[in-house]
């Protein structure tokens, strides 16, 4: 950070993944009294996995093991496969309603931000995600 901004602070912005991967970054740099950080800003990033909202819908020993299984396979969970998840999670927005607009009425979808973001894939390594 120093070779590029000199002695300035720094207000970092992290999204999705990226936020909690900044997060864990403050932390340590705080934890080494490590004051470069002015600020910190998050988008969609989640930080606290005790209580993952909505995604606990999904996430049940059986659910847990099948994944690790599979990520301990292949060594990584696929975009796909992560992508379901969150598919689900708005699926009015992300499945149901493009099956109308497309199955029944023969319209193509117009895009919008979620779209987008659930299009934004990543292969996520096993040890990062199962921990």
């Amino acid at each position: 950070m120093h070779a590029i901004c000199g002695k300035s602070k720094i207000h970092a912005t992290g999204y999705c993944l990226g936020g909690t991967l900044l997060t864990i970054a403050a932390a340590t740099m705080a934890r080494d009294n490590d004051d470069r950080l002015a600020s910190l800003s998050l988008f969609a990033a989640q930080t606290d996995f005790t209580e993952a909202g909505e995604l606990q819908l999904f996430i049940n020993t059986d659910q847990l093991d099948f994944l690790n299984d599979m990520m301990q396979t292949q060594g990584y969970l696929n975009s796909a496969q992560m992508g379901g998840a969150f598919q689900m999670l708005r699926s009015n927005d992300l499945v149901w309603s493009h099956a109308i607009r497309n199955y029944l009425f023969g319209e193509n979808d117009t895009p919008f931000d979620l779209m987008a973001w659930d299009a934004d894939g990543t292969r996520l390594p096993a040890r990062m995600h199962i921990e």
